[in-house]
């Protein structure tokens, strides 16, 4: 009878690990569920772009994004992403850097109803912020981000966007 009892318990407990593991696996080990279309990502780059400007009489505005992927869960999508924005006060055809923001961050998006309505952004400040909110198969990718070829990438579209504008307000003087 003993044995019985241990042997139940024993179920028991690898069916409670395997669940756990399971629910684990799947907040953290996730598969990108969707990617995002052209469209949706230009409204999402519009939002970060409105979001974090200063409204100056005359600045200009920036920004390049990198994608690490997306987790549908229910009606919500988080969108991992870095983004490279910078705010610059233009007179005198110069340009002032007024505001940068070069961070990690999570947009929260309602897909329910085919709707794509972005209903929260925040900003990481740090590795421990990365840690605290990234999944764990992403996590690696955005703490050592910086390191990375695809942020030279990044900030390299991003200058391109800047010295574009620039020449073109040289020319216009």
């Amino acid at each position: 009878m003993k044995k019985v009892i241990k042997y139940i318990i024993l179920v028991i407990i690898i069916i409670v690990v395997c669940v756990t593991g399971v629910f684990l696996l799947r907040q953290n080990f996730f598969k990108f569920d969707r990617k995002l279309t052209s469209e949706e990502k230009e409204i999402i780059e519009r939002y970060i772009n409105d979001n974090n400007t200063s409204n100056l009489e005359e600045g200009m505005t920036f920004a390049s994004t990198y994608y690490f992927g997306s987790r549908l869960n229910n009606d919500e999508l988080d969108v991992y992403l870095w983004t490279i924005f910078e705010e610059y006060d233009v007179q005198d055809n110069l340009f002032l850097l007024n505001k940068e923001i070069n961070n990690a961050s999570i947009i929260t998006i309602d897909v329910s109803d085919d709707k794509f309505e972005i209903t929260s952004y925040t900003i990481l400040d740090n590795d421990n912020d990365i840690k605290k909110d990234f999944p764990i198969a992403i996590r690696g990718s955005a703490i050592s981000f910086k390191e990375s070829k695809e942020y030279s990438d990044l900030e390299e579209e991003n200058d391109q966007m800047i010295d574009t504008y620039k020449e073109y307000f040289k020319e216009s003087e």
